[in-house]
């Protein structure tokens, strides 16, 4: 059974190379074919190639260049829904209707008429350990029912796609005064500060409690305390003493929790960053690239042209 085996593996092997031979083989000769075409019908090659580069030059001009700048957006949590319904909101008006997407972020109509898209995307936290470690921009992950990567709750990455210049900080800032001037987003925005406000006051106060009772145990006087019960006297020892700090650390904790989010969330939604990371693809490897399809379209077609009769018998054959 072993020789039987190493015999397989053998002849795989052998099969393995034959495939290989036989592609590169075959890749040789299209390559040398190619050539022959680009010899023979070196005019039409250049035709076409000229052709799809002069496309190229006109798709590819500065006021039709995209640029992409990605940034991150934070926001209370319990704001969630409703920043995620606004940037939808934004978005649908990008190519439908520029105007009404100027009016809610204030910005010029030119400015608008260029934005082509003004997305979210969840931001994953892979270490549940509160600090951002990706933005998933192909929405992978779901919001809440994901154990694996943890959606954080309180910030989107954001992607804006704008057409001719990458001018990014308006459009951060009309962001900014659209959320601002929703009614609903205020409203929740306020209670949301109001009730931390009120969590801290809370915590303050229990610690305030909590230090007494500790100064009580440690420096009051020891009291006795005594009772007649039929006749016979009852003591009671001093209670035990009790440092309290497990219950101070909770809070202490807390209260700092809460004062990091009151103090992260100052104004509704704000930007990790006053600048967009941009992104764009150079116009030079854009002509490259229409410059090598147009090469290979011209090729094809010095293939067709040089069996022409081949290709028109083929097509008038019913």
């Amino acid at each position: 059974m072993e020789h039987r085996r190493e015999m397989n593996l053998f002849e795989m092997l052998v099969t393995f190379f034959n495939w290989l031979k036989k592609l590169l083989t075959g890749l040789l000769r299209l390559l040398a074919t190619t050539l022959k075409l680009t010899y023979h019908y070196a005019w039409m090659v250049a035709i076409v190639t000229v052709l799809f580069l002069a496309c190229g030059l006109y798709l590819s001009r500065p006021t039709k260049q995209l640029y992409k700048g990605s940034t991150t957006i934070l926001f209370s949590p319990d704001l969630r829904q409703y920043v995620q319904n606004g940037f939808e909101q934004l978005n649908s008006y990008c190519l439908a209707e520029p105007e009404r997407l100027a009016d809610a972020l204030q910005i010029d109509d030119t400015l608008a008429c260029r934005i082509r898209s003004i997305q979210t995307y969840p931001v994953i936290d892979l270490k549940n350990d509160s600090i951002p470690d990706f933005v998933d921009y192909d929405r992978t992950a779901n919001f809440g029912t994901d154990t694996f990567n943890v959606v954080m709750p309180d910030r989107f990455g954001v992607k804006v796609a704008i057409r001719q210049s990458p001018d990014f900080m308006p459009i951060q800032q009309g962001i900014k005064r659209y959320f601002e001037t929703q009614a609903d987003f205020t409203r929740v925005n306020e209670a949301s500060k109001a009730l931390l406000l009120e969590r801290i006051a809370f915590c303050n106060k229990e610690l305030q409690r909590l230090d007494s009772l500790s100064n009580y145990d440690y420096f009051g006087e020891e009291k006795r305390m005594s009772m007649h019960l039929n006749g016979a006297v009852i003591r009671f020892e001093p209670s035990r003493y009790k440092l309290f700090y497990e219950n101070m650390r909770d809070l202490l904790n807390e209260k700092q929790r809460l004062g990091y989010e009151l103090a992260m969330y100052p104004d509704g939604v704000s930007f990790t960053t006053e600048n967009m990371v941009v992104q764009t693809f150079l116009r030079l490897y854009k002509l490259a690239l229409w410059t090598l399809v147009g090469y290979l379209f011209g090729v094809l077609c010095a293939w067709g042209f040089k069996r022409r009769k081949k290709v028109k018998t083929f097509f008038s054959e019913e």
